[in-house]
């Protein structure tokens, strides 16, 4: 049955590809993504669990609102508006660079107060430095509760500054330093959390920030940046996972790592059979209005909200997983009305903002990045309105950068000219 649903794809993919001709338009990605994913099952074969045809269903319903979505924006946009791009003045321009000398140099001074910060009860030199800072973070995100601490925030900053940075990086040395910099931090602000989400998400980000820029997917460039995301996921697999069962370098090993992350990404199509079959077996750990009602708490209000982690469902005789796709928190709670309605708007939105940031807006461009991201992850879970927290604060990052302190004016022009491709 998957074969006909691959099949179904392929064609919901020429369509969507036949549109801009490009494979970084959102719906063209998102059906790319799950396609490469059901592939991934069929060479999984009996590995795991099979999806049932109603799951199917729901995936492929789902790609098609998400098009329809996209399709609205293309049909409904102005043509007059599609080859102008966003520049700045070379004063203005400056004074951009100049702010963000100015993060960096924050991001620089605040590394040893955050590494004060996260091993004041955990010794960094302990084996099991890493996997105790993931309990921490999952401890902490268990709380409905949202605590301000500018020492926590420091990593999303470093997020926000390694994208600026290297959307800034026109190939000279004085830039390209300050990029590799800027992304080195944010690689060990991250790191130090004990979480792999940050790391593979800023890489993402910064592979798509480039493809935009120059129009296209660099397949090599992206087929490298994969490559250094699987090597740094599986190193901390062995740090935070794998730490105490005293794993050394061999052929089981290898293995261990290959089924995790086979896990981390089709566990998630094959689980969600739950919740196809049945929706109220699991606790609404992801619904789509978590982040109000956690931001309603932190305002003082008393909401009670599960922890965000959802419980384990086998996917194969021997491995379980709790991630259950983006479908988690559209389908369980909002049915088919969930699927069309969100699944449309998100196609519509997504594709609003890959439109504007083909025009050279970096605000856009960055948001591109961080949602293209996203939709690789979508087999994952849902990173858009469970991710807003952290849009809003890249909202006011860039605005502030681009927009606000620097009073940037900006004009138009038919090209880039002197941007090239990081």
């Amino acid at each position: 049955m998957i074969y006909f649903f691959v099949l179904l794809f392929c064609f919901l993919l020429a369509g969507n590809y036949a549109i801009l001709k490009n494979l970084l338009y959102p719906p063209a990605l998102f059906v790319s993504v799950w396609l490469l994913s059901f592939i991934g099952l069929i060479l999984s074969g009996d590995t795991l669990y099979s999806v049932s045809f109603e799951t199917l269903i729901v995936y492929f319903y789902g790609a098609i609102a998400f098009s329809i979505g996209g399709l609205a924006v293309i049909v409904l946009r102005k043509p007059a508006k599609i080859a102008t791009h966003v520049s700045f003045t070379p004063m203005r321009q400056a004074k951009i660079h100049r702010i963000l000398d100015i993060v960096l140099f924050v991001i620089v001074i605040g590394l040893p107060f955050y590494w004060q910060y996260v091993t004041a009860d955990v010794d960094f030199f302990d084996p099991l430095y890493f996997s105790t800072q993931r309990v921490l973070s999952v401890q902490a995100s268990e709380s409905s509760q949202r605590i301000f601490n500018p020492l926590n925030n420091l990593v999303v900053l470093s997020m926000f500054l390694a994208m600026a940075l290297h959307f800034e990086n026109d190939g000279t040395f004085s830039r390209k330093w300050r990029a590799y910099l800027a992304i080195l931090l944010a690689l060990l602000y991250g790191g130090l959390t004990g979480t792999k989400g940050n790391m593979v998400i800023l890489l993402l980000t910064l592979a798509f920030i480039s493809s935009i820029r120059s129009r296209k997917i660099n397949f090599i460039a992206l087929g490298g940046v994969m490559v250094l995301v699987l090597s740094m996921f599986a190193s901390m697999l062995l740090l935070v996972n794998y730490v105490y069962i005293d794993a050394k370098i061999s052929f089981e090993t290898f293995r261990l790592i290959a089924v995790t992350v086979q896990n981390y990404w089709l566990g998630g199509l094959v689980a969600f059979n739950q919740i196809v079959e049945a929706p109220l077996s699991l606790a609404s750990n992801q619904n789509l209005n978590r982040f109000f009602l956690e931001t309603a708490n932190s305002f003082g209000a008393s909401f009670s909200l599960p922890s965000i982690h959802a419980d384990y469902t086998p996917i194969s005789p021997s491995q379980d997983t709790n991630v259950y796709t983006i479908y988690f928190s559209y389908f369980k709670d909002h049915g088919w009305l969930g699927v069309i309605l969100g699944m449309s708007l998100l196609g519509w939105v997504l594709t609003w903002i890959y439109g504007r940031g083909r025009r050279g807006n970096p605000l856009a461009m960055a948001f591109y990045g961080i949602n293209a991201a996203g939709i690789v992850l979508s087999v994952h879970a849902e990173h858009f309105v469970l991710g807003l927290n952290l849009y809003i604060k890249m909202l006011i990052f860039f605005y502030l950068v681009y927009y606000g302190f620097a009073r940037l004016s900006f004009g138009k022009r038919p090209h880039l000219g002197g941007r090239r491709s990081a």
